[in-house]
């Protein structure tokens, strides 16, 4: 079972330059993204060096697997599979997928990311294009929840994440991205 690791504050204004070196099996919660309202916006960039899956997850209880009573929302991005998108109580429930673009992420490949999350609902872009959507019941993803990234694999350090931007609400159905 995955060891949490909780990133050390950074004031909020600093949210965007914040860099995270996510690895080594280890849940990273943000706690710059948490206690949040539903519906949000997050937006990041990410690379994955080393063939593995970079999972972030949205959760009230900071659930992990493994657990019991595991909540949430995940989502997915790994170089060595692409068979999931979103998932709910910590992979153990799917959620309706209306949508699933998914591919495989190459290695030391920029990406950006833009994901809402709803009451209801979630859409997440890759580079502009949307990679997968649901739908679940408003008791799945509750308000008040933090932000965390963690990889399945115990590899020090493969995934890095920047330019983290939140807002609350929802954009449009668009993945654009102004950065």
């Amino acid at each position: 079972m995955p060891v949490p690791v909780v990133v050390p504050a950074t004031p909020a204004h600093k949210l965007k330059g914040m860099k995270l070196k996510i690895g080594g099996g280890s849940i990273n919660w943000v706690e710059e993204l948490s206690n949040l309202t539903l519906p949000f916006t997050l937006r990041y960039k990410f690379k994955i060096k080393e063939d593995c899956q970079l999972i972030p997850h949205y959760s009230v209880k900071r659930s992990q697997w493994g657990q019991g009573n595991e909540e949430g929302l995940t989502w997915f991005h790994a170089t060595n599979r692409c068979d999931f998108t979103f998932r709910t109580e910590v992979f153990r429930s799917f959620p309706e997928i209306t949508t699933a673009n998914t591919f495989t992420f190459e290695k030391n490949k920029s990406y950006k990311c833009k994901v809402e999350i709803t009451q209801t609902g979630a859409s997440y872009w890759i580079n502009d294009k949307l990679y997968g959507k649901c739908n679940y019941s408003a008791d799945k993803v509750l308000p008040g929840g933090t932000v965390g990234f963690w990889t399945w694999e115990n590899i020090s350090h493969p995934c890095v994440i920047k330019n983290l931007k939140l807002n609350e609400g929802v954009d449009s159905d668009s993945g654009s991205d102004s950065d």
